[in-house]
């Protein structure tokens, strides 16, 4: 049996756990005997690639979320939070971190470079 793993073969581990995450019963409150209560809790999702991106990421046309970002926008408007997608990096100052809960990464190269990937200014 092997005991390395190739990029290729950690990126659909992931996937899978990922994916196996999200249909579980335990995480997606259907188990819960009392819905939740409360403030929604903010969640910024942050998907912006500098070099490879990839096509979940990927945002068919400006205006539309890309599969990801939808997905999580779906599974938290089911479950009581409320998310924001962006590839927009200037959302990341003192002042508007405050006011999320949570940040979610999907990113990859500099990120402080300029994305050839970035179709506008669309949050969701």
């Amino acid at each position: 049996m092997r005991n390395d793993l190739n990029r290729r073969d950690l990126l659909k581990l992931s996937a899978l756990g990922v994916g196996g995450m999200l249909v579980s019963p335990f995480l997606s409150g259907q188990l819960c005997a009392e819905p939740v209560s409360g403030p929604a809790k903010k969640v910024l999702f942050f998907t912006k690639s500098q070099t490879f991106q990839h096509s979940v990421i990927t945002r068919p046309e400006v205006g539309k979320l890309a599969f990801a970002e939808q997905l999580l926008t779906d599974w938290g408007a089911r479950n009581g939070f409320e998310v924001t997608c962006s590839k927009d990096g200037t959302l990341f100052t003192p002042e508007n971190l405050k006011q999320y809960d949570v940040i979610a990464f999907c990113t990859t190269g500099d990120l402080t470079k300029d994305s050839k990937n970035y179709l506008g200014k669309t949050n969701a």
